[in-house]
């Protein structure tokens, strides 16, 4: 995500009501000698919901996906 569409989506974020969570995760060199299955049941056991969860998983199973939505 580049700085200016980070700029983008926290001015719209802040002009409206609709509650808003922005997440960067960048696993790419600091866990790529680490198992997969054992990094989400660390993150399962640290209290880190199913839902995103999934979509962490969803995130890593198509690496250089990218996603934004806006209402």
């Amino acid at each position: 995500m580049n700085i200016r569409r980070l700029a983008h989506v926290l001015h719209k974020t802040f002009d409206s009501a609709f509650p808003t969570a922005l997440v960067a995760l960048d696993m790419e060199k600091a866990f790529n000698t680490l198992s997969w299955e054992y990094l989400w049941e660390v993150m399962r056991r640290m209290g880190i919901g199913p839902i995103f969860l999934s979509w962490v998983r969803l995130l890593y199973t198509a690496p250089g996906q990218e996603s934004a939505w806006e209402r």
